[in-house]
């Protein structure tokens, strides 16, 4: 059973939200590439191929897509990296055996999981 999610936009546009699969992969993909058409600098943009998708979904992470009247204008990627050379952790100093429970920071300075506020406050602390 597909759940789904409907949001009002303060400019009146009405998204549907959840979960994509196998079957929406081409229309994922035309988005990315859509997305990457329009940038100035298409080579600094980090594009997953195929192989990396059905990645995520057999099991190592979830899609989200926003519908606009049934077209996907967005869409959200949960990756589950585990210990694997795709997990940023191994970047911030996580140890291996740490790597499974380890989140990035967020943007903007926000953190997302308590174990990237230890490593911050640790630096904080010059250790």
């Amino acid at each position: 059973m597909k759940r789904t999610l409907t949001l009002h936009t303060k400019e009146g546009y009405q998204l549907e939200i959840r979960r994509l699969y196998h079957l929406e992969l081409q229309e994922i993909q035309a988005l990315m590439f859509d997305v990457i058409s329009r940038l100035p600098f298409q080579d600094l943009f980090a594009m997953d191929d195929e192989n990396g998708f059905l990645d995520l979904f057999n099991g190592q992470g979830e899609i989200y897509g926003a519908f606009n009247n049934g077209t996907l204008v967005a869409y959200s990627v949960l990756a589950f990296p585990g210990v694997s050379e795709s997990n940023l952790g191994s970047e911030f100093g996580v140890l291996e055996v740490e790597l499974p429970l380890f989140t990035r920071p967020m943007y903007g300075g926000k953190n997302r999981h308590c174990y990237s506020k230890r490593l911050i406050g640790l630096k904080n602390e010059g250790l």
